[in-house]
């Protein structure tokens, strides 16, 4: 019986194969497949670190960093990464840069107060000396490590007391 049931269903598929085949050459349809296909890779791993440069006498501009700060992103090897940076709800980046034209200075706010001080970042790769704007990065080994360091003005005389601000950071494969 169960050789039956299978004979038919093999003949039955035949027959509506043959079926949609006439009808399409009847009424002037064509037939075509699109593939569906997703490759899953590894989920993101995102970890940082806080940029802390100490103590900035009012008046001056430091330059310096007691610890840099920095963004460490772990995945699938060989795929590329986009970074997007938040201040303040505010995108900093742009689809290709990590700081947008005008968004290059960052407020940090007095804690208790109305005034602010500028943070102006900049950022590279672990190893690599060199500047970079790039928000997109290969994961060539399966890890990237951006450096953050740069400067704080405080100049203008500013009063004394602690000043900060945070940056949301959020990661994608391209």
């Amino acid at each position: 019986m169960k050789k039956i049931y299978i004979l038919f269903f093999v003949i039955n598929s035949i027959l509506l194969a043959d079926i949609w085949s006439e009808v399409d050459k009847t009424f002037g349809y064509t037939t075509e497949e699109i593939k569906i296909h997703a490759e899953v890779v590894q989920p993101l791993q995102l970890t940082v670190e806080d940029v802390e440069f100490g103590v900035v006498p009012s008046g001056a501009i430091k330059d310096t960093v007691e610890q840099s700060g920095s963004i460490s992103v772990k995945g699938s090897p060989g795929k590329n990464i986009k970074i997007f940076l938040y201040v303040d709800n505010q995108l900093l980046s742009s689809n290709t840069e990590l700081f947008s034209a005008g968004n290059k200075n960052i407020k940090l706010k007095q804690e208790n107060g109305n005034e602010s001080i500028i943070f102006t970042p900049k950022v590279s790769l672990v190893g690599n000396q060199n500047i970079t704007n790039s928000n997109t990065f290969n994961l060539s080994d399966g890890n990237i490590v951006l450096d953050i360091r740069g400067s704080v003005d405080a100049t203008g005389n500013k009063p004394v007391g602690n000043y900060s601000n945070t940056m949301k950071v959020r990661v994608m494969y391209e």
